[in-house]
């Protein structure tokens, strides 16, 4: 993007060094990165049932979340654009109405999956529960379907790993004049922007408010729990933005397509960086995502496709 980069920097008045000082005509900015840990984040004991969830997360489940339960790994990646489709049409058959919500599991419609290996040798098993989304919160964008994972039967919570970083490396270097970006990577296959967004503004709720004549008004809110956003002021206005980095490795980096959030008002603001895509607070304090114009591969100077050649040597 331009910007000449002097890792490790120093500072007057402190011997920490921030990871990265980045300049360009005069302007600096300040970077610090730091790895969301498997510890800090629930995901999957294995990468290949990592890339099960990730595939999984982008199927189209517009009145209900997935119980996922991986009860046999198979030997190799599973075909999950095939599972996909199969998942589709099970839940778009399905009325989320005829199914109370806080049920048991057995009470939920399930589906069980099998996928053979060849022959009559069966691999992979997983199987489904589908649990019904209120009315309030059906059909809303940016919500991923798999909400329970495994059979401990715990929500997932990604964002947990990005408010460790931040409370680890937000204040680490006191007033520094300039813009602040903490670059959080994360090893999470699920992670999302809804995750992102609760721990950064807060955990989203639906207010319901009772009138003296008995009407009732709906409105979502936000918990008191965001790292920029407590409640009722802007907090943390030292960190001018979060890059979220997910999954970066070398044979994805052509089509990964990072986001840099934007604190809504920060001490020092960060100008727009092209290469990754923005978040930035809109009309109404509404958050709205600003794409990239050119591709991480477009960037880097990589071929398409990318990576080239065969994964791994024919044999013979």
């Amino acid at each position: 993007m331009g910007y000449t980069v002097t890792c490790h920097p120093v500072l007057e008045g402190t011997s920490r060094r921030p990871d990265f000082l980045a300049e360009k005509d005069g302007r600096p900015i300040y970077i610090e990165a730091r790895s969301a840990s498997a510890s800090d984040v629930s995901v999957g004991a294995t990468a290949r049932v990592n890339a099960v969830y990730e595939s999984l997360n982008r199927l189209d489940s517009p009145n209900f979340f997935l119980w996922i339960e991986v009860v046999r790994q198979g030997p190799g990646p599973l075909r999950a654009k095939p599972l996909r489709g199969r998942l589709e049409r099970w839940l778009s058959g399905l009325n989320p109405d005829n199914y109370a919500l806080g049920r048991r599991r057995d009470d939920l419609p399930s589906h069980r999956y099998e996928e053979k290996t060849g022959g009559d040798d069966v691999g992979w098993i997983i199987e489904f529960w589908a649990i019904p989304k209120s009315p309030e919160a059906r059909d809303r964008e940016g919500v991923r379907p798999l909400g329970i994972y495994g059979g401990k039967a715990t929500w997932v919570h990604d964002g947990d790993g990005i408010l460790g970083a931040l409370s680890d490396k937000g204040a680490a270097y006191g007033p520094l004049g300039a813009p602040f970006i903490v670059a959080v990577a994360s090893s999470s296959m699920s992670l999302g922007d809804h995750d992102v967004k609760k721990a950064l503004y807060g955990t989203e709720m639906l207010q319901i408010t009772t009138a003296t004549d008995g009407t009732e008004s709906h409105a979502y809110v936000r918990e008191a729990n965001g790292y920029w956003y407590p409640g009722d002021h802007w907090e943390h206005r030292a960190v001018s933005a979060v890059l979220v980095v997910k999954q970066l490795h070398p044979a994805f980096v052509g089509n990964q397509r990072h986001t840099i959030w934007e604190h809504p008002d920060p001490d020092h603001a960060v100008e727009a960086l092209p290469l990754w895509r923005r978040s930035v607070a809109g009309a109404d304090d509404r958050i709205e995502f600003v794409d990239p114009r050119r591709t991480q591969a477009d960037w880097f100077g990589l071929g398409d496709p990318w990576p080239v050649g065969e994964p791994f040597p024919r044999q013979a």
